[in-house]
């Protein structure tokens, strides 16, 4: 008795198994990605509230066209400083995406930017140098510009990534 053979089926059921196999290989690491993405925007939107409170508690605080050091550098010392120092580190431990990669590099230089304003800042006022003020004012300025491209970018994605809420 001899058995029919059955080699001809044999290979298309394996194709077909092989088939699904990287095709669901290939869906769950879009999944993981896309999660990973919606985890960076979850993170990036607290960022950005954090850093909208504390715009709001410096143009509350400063209430004209110019600043007094006497009035901003304590707090850039004990409050601004420190918590976009804290923010800053916290940023260097998401994973974007890249999907979001734009958005993360914006985010690490505004934070960057925000440091060496204050840096500055601080120093002008420890080594009496009216010159680091002005660089202040500008690296503030240049902060300014990158966080509007920021919350831009921001908005892109909200419209751009899937299933995002």
């Amino acid at each position: 008795m001899t058995l029919p053979d059955r080699s001809n089926h044999i290979f298309p059921l394996r194709f077909a198994l092989l088939a699904a196999l990287v095709l669901t290989t290939g869906c769950g690491k879009k999944d993981a990605e896309l999660q990973q993405t919606h985890a960076y925007m979850d993170s990036l939107r607290i960022y950005l509230g954090d850093l909208r409170l504390m715009d709001h508690e410096i143009n509350k605080a400063i209430a004209g066209d110019s600043v007094s050091a006497d009035l901003i550098v304590p707090m850039i010392a004990e409050r601004l400083r420190p918590t976009v120092d804290d923010l800053r580190q916290r940023a260097d431990g998401l994973h974007p995406t890249p999907a979001v990669r734009s958005a993360h590099t914006l985010l690490i230089s505004y934070l960057d930017v925000r440091l060496q304003a204050y840096d500055a800042a601080l120093r002008g006022q420890t080594e009496a140098r009216t010159e680091l003020f002005d660089l202040f004012s500008s690296k503030q300025i240049e902060a300014q510009m990158i966080g509007r491209d920021l919350e831009e970018e921001s908005r892109r994605l909200l419209s751009q990534i899937p299933d995002y809420r």
